[in-house]
């Protein structure tokens, strides 16, 4: 992720090496391809990008997916950052930037319902969700995405959660809620 060209050339390869690995051509990623690339960035620009926040500001157009004109800003945007702080100390503090401005977000009139409708974009882009015929009120989230999910809240590191134990939890939540309101979102 150095300056210029080489940001373009790396984001470009990151897109086409996950064209070529799940075997069709998208203009996005979707959330478990951004998790894997955190181990593809080069060492002289590390950056955490199992942090909801920094997921946050790189998907720019909050679809839940990262197409290739948010990557190319996200970039610059890291790259002008890191040009200003010291190298020790940058990564921690875009990090904190980017939290700032999830917080920001989050704070606004709708901001809680918009990350919510967000964090839900970015799960489902992994795999559809499906909607049963029995309950068309409910929502159903697909393993798979809880588990992405898990790896992008760091729950594990945070609060020692394992992902099976999160997913029983996400589906407990659930459960509760369709029990509660007769609707609602559903973990299969």
């Amino acid at each position: 992720m150095g300056s210029g060209p080489s940001n373009v050339a790396f984001v470009k390869d990151q897109f086409a090496r996950c064209n070529t690995k799940r075997g069709e051509a998208r203009d996005y990623l979707v959330l478990n391809e951004v998790l894997d690339m955190e181990e593809e960035c080069p060492k002289e620009y590390p950056v955490e990008l199992q942090h909801v926040a920094t997921v946050y500001v790189l998907d720019k157009s909050k679809s839940g997916r990262i197409c290739m004109p948010d990557a190319l800003e996200f970039v610059q945007l890291y790259v002008n950052f890191r040009a200003k702080e010291k190298p020790l100390y940058a990564t921690k503090k875009f990090q904190t930037f980017c939290t700032l401005v999830l917080w920001n977000d989050l704070t606004k009139l709708s901001g809680k319902a918009d990350v919510v409708a967000w964090l839900m974009r970015l799960a489902t882009g992994i795999r559809n969700t499906t909607i049963f015929p029995e309950h068309p009120e409910t929502t159903f989230i697909h393993r798979e995405a809880v588990q992405e999910l898990h790896r992008l809240l760091n729950t594990r590191q945070l609060l020692g959660t394992d992902a099976q134990t999160f997913f029983y939890l996400m589906q407990h939540v659930a459960e509760d809620k369709v029990s509660e309101h007769g609707y609602g979102v559903h973990v299969n």
